[in-house]
């Protein structure tokens, strides 16, 4: 097997390390050189991975969320009541809602739907995981206390929040606030995000009053934006 430039740092450095202790007998000399070769050895294999040191095992290393994933928000998402508009961001990754006041009052459940496509590269059996969590869930005044606007489950633990799979040939299993789902290499997986809020605390919002739910699909920041736009419907 040819050797690459790591291997060459290592060979020369092990060659200068036992010449060091060796062949040379000035004491300056062989620290000179000893260290010399310890540093281009340690360089060969820190730097380029010689002889496969400090390199991952089959399958390289573990690739990060964000680039395991393309997630777009569909324009299936809606919510309980009618919006005067609907705006999805250029890259997909937003959607805007513009209510009346009296329905974003009484907004409900907002259910975004996204589409998560796996873009790792691997054999088409192979089953990737996915995550989603919450990152952040928007408040209104409420007797002067910032309020969160979701409602949260029967016995407080968590927001009232529910994953469910909408299409796709993987799998979707909620555990908690979280969700975990799975997709084979270049498939999709259709997720439904469902928040139920409070129209206690949406009511109190006033006029103007822009909240937001935020969540991480793979990796990737997914927002849903209400806007009480004021207008009386």
């Amino acid at each position: 097997m040819a050797f690459g430039m790591g291997e060459l740092l290592v060979v020369v450095g092990l060659v200068a390390l036992l010449a060091a202790w060796k062949a040379v007998k000035d004491p300056k000399m062989r620290t000179y050189v000893g260290v010399g070769g310890l540093l281009a050895s340690i360089i060969g294999v820190g730097a380029f991975g010689a002889f496969g040191l400090l390199q991952a095992g089959d399958g390289g290393e573990a690739p990060k969320a964000a680039g395991l994933w393309t997630v777009v928000i569909l324009d299936t998402s809606d919510t309980d009541r009618n919006e005067a508009s609907e705006l999805l961001s250029a890259d997909l990754h937003t959607i805007t809602y513009s209510l009346g006041d009296a329905d974003f009052d009484d907004v409900g459940d907002v259910d975004i739907n996204v589409r998560i496509l796996n873009v790792n590269a691997g054999l088409t059996t192979s089953i990737w995981v996915g995550e989603i969590s919450i990152v952040s869930v928007g408040t209104i005044l409420v007797s002067g206390i910032a309020t969160p606007i979701a409602n949260y489950t029967a016995d407080l633990s968590r927001f009232a929040v529910t994953y469910t799979e909408d299409a796709g040939d993987g799998d979707v299993v909620q555990t908690g606030p979280k969700a975990y789902f799975t997709a084979t290499t270049g498939d999709l997986e259709d997720v439904s995000l469902d928040m139920d809020t409070s129209d206690a605390v949406m009511d109190d919002a006033a006029a103007g009053n822009q909240v937001s739910l935020v969540y991480n699909v793979g990796g990737i920041t997914i927002t849903c934006v209400m806007q009480d736009n004021g207008a009386v419907t």
